[in-house]
């Protein structure tokens, strides 16, 4: 059986909105790490701010890693950051209207660049909306 309409936009905006909170918890790593670059801070000299080894402070760095709030708020107080979160209703903001038709941007392009200790990382997000589309 053919799913409905609303069933294909419920799974389109369920999938646009875990793309974006992965995007978010993505940007936030990244940009603690280019903070504590930016400052001159190496892995180490955090390490033995927070008591704990080098190879502690790589693997959190790891953009892949999932490290809970705690965590992240002991590495940000540490390079001297501020964090703030931010909470709001998904109330559809992801897709985009224009004649008629309700069109998904959940294809996301990564740039990449090289950055000093620690590799390749993504730095630009880009959305490219794809011919998946709904008949409003």
């Amino acid at each position: 059986m053919e799913p409905t309409l609303e069933e294909r936009t419920r799974k389109v905006l369920s999938r646009l909105r875990a793309q974006e909170l992965a995007k978010n918890d993505y940007l936030l790593l990244r940009d603690l790490i280019q903070l504590r670059i930016d400052s001159g801070l190496t892995q180490k000299d955090i390490a033995e701010k927070l008591g704990i080894s080098q190879q502690a402070i790589s693997k959190f760095e790891k953009l892949d890693s999932d490290p809970r709030l705690s965590t992240l708020r002991l590495y940000a107080h540490a390079i001297g950051a501020l964090v703030a979160h931010v909470v709001e209703k998904d109330n559809g903001q992801l897709l985009t209207v224009g004649d008629g038709w309700v069109q998904a941007k959940f294809e996301t392009r990564v740039s990449s660049t090289r950055v000093p200790e620690f590799g390749f990382v993504p730095t630009k997000f880009t959305n490219k909306t794809t011919d998946f589309s709904l008949a409003a």
